[in-house]
């Protein structure tokens, strides 16, 4: 049986003038690896007032934590607190996910073999 693993890693930002010069390059650090499926990796991005938000499952300690990182418009990023869900299983999909609301947005998920959505308010 023939296996595909995906890999999927770190995010490069750049601030580039209109003139084609860098004025900040950062990195937001991740990796995420799964076998078969690539349904819960990558990243999603929202905009607040200020800021770029960056969500995307983080594996510790055997659970998957959906993590908020920003960036604001000088390069300054920040990790948020970690979005824990209340019960455990529910595994999100934020590559799929959707800005509803200017500080609201979707995110499907499962939760034993049922496809849910999860509304989160920043």
């Amino acid at each position: 049986m023939r296996t595909t693993r995906y890999y999927y890693d770190d995010n490069l930002l750049l601030d580039v003038s209109k003139n084609g010069e860098v004025r900040w390059a950062k990195v937001i650090n991740k990796e995420q690896y799964a076998d078969d499926t690539d349904n819960y990796l990558s990243f999603s991005t929202f905009i607040t007032e200020s800021e770029i938000h960056f969500l995307f499952n983080l594996i510790e300690k055997r659970d998957k934590l959906l993590t908020d990182n920003t960036i604001s418009s000088n390069g300054t990023i920040k990790r948020n607190p970690t979005l824990r869900s209340i019960e455990r299983g529910y595994e999100f999909m934020p590559k799929l996910s959707k800005q509803v609301g200017a500080h609201t947005i979707v995110v499907p998920c499962t939760f034993r073999n049922q496809i849910c959505f999860a509304k989160i308010d920043f």
